[in-house]
């Protein structure tokens, strides 16, 4: 069970943890996905610990459809509480953003 991530270097990943790599600018999107070997059909759950930072985005895909910048396909939530697909907004619904409260 690790990350995996993408080739562009915006998201470093170390076993449990995964962090952005520091990068500004237009370029600055990075994925990573959660894979794990034993996970087969069913109820999966997953907590995340939000350490700083703005702009996260989180959700499910599968391995097939993970890539870089607009590559990566799934169901995601983010920005100001919005879903994506990944390359376009599925619902905009202004909700919570995920970020460490201060």
């Amino acid at each position: 069970m690790s990350w995996t991530v993408d080739e562009t270097g915006n998201a470093v990943g170390s076993g449990e943890e995964v962090k952005h790599g520091g990068a500004v600018g237009a370029e600055k999107k990075g994925n990573a996905i959660w894979m794990d070997d034993k996970v087969g059909e069913g109820v999966h759950c997953w907590s995340f610990e939000i350490s700083g930072g703005k702009g996260l985005w989180i959700g499910v895909g599968t391995e097939e459809n993970f890539g870089s910048g607009y590559k990566l396909k799934g169901l995601l939530y983010g920005g100001p509480g919005n879903l994506s697909d990944g390359g376009s907004l599925v619902l905009g619904t202004g909700g919570l953003s995920l970020e460490k409260e201060i």
